[in-house]
């Protein structure tokens, strides 16, 4: 549980980054970078989702609430998220991100 001070301050933060005039892949990117700092992993996946929904087709968001998912004890739902992050890492021939998007299927095996 975090104080009313703490809770001010990350609300402040949130603010000041959605003011950047950032992309919302962007922006989703920074407030989970921020929520998670904070071991906020609820409003960190809500973020997430929401960019998820409105069909980004950013693999690293894809992959972000993959790995949310699976810190959340959600395997399952984290799979799908892996295996549409590495198509589309495949798709922009971002090695890096195909990489982190294999370990995570591989850590959804192991936590089922």
């Amino acid at each position: 549980m975090t104080s009313q001070q703490e809770a001010q301050e990350i609300n402040d933060t949130v603010k000041q980054v959605q003011s950047l005039n950032l992309t919302p892949d962007q922006e989703a990117r920074d407030l989970d970078t921020i929520f998670m700092s904070q071991d906020l992993l609820t409003q960190a996946i809500q973020v997430l989702q929401k960019r998820i929904d409105a069909s980004t087709n950013d693999p690293t968001l894809h992959r972000l609430l993959g790995d949310r998912y699976l810190q959340a004890g959600f395997p399952q739902k984290a799979r799908p998220l892996y295996v549409k992050a590495k198509s589309l890492a495949q798709e922009n021939a971002n090695k890096a991100e195909q990489r982190l998007a294999q370990q995570g299927l591989e850590k959804t095996i192991q936590q089922q």
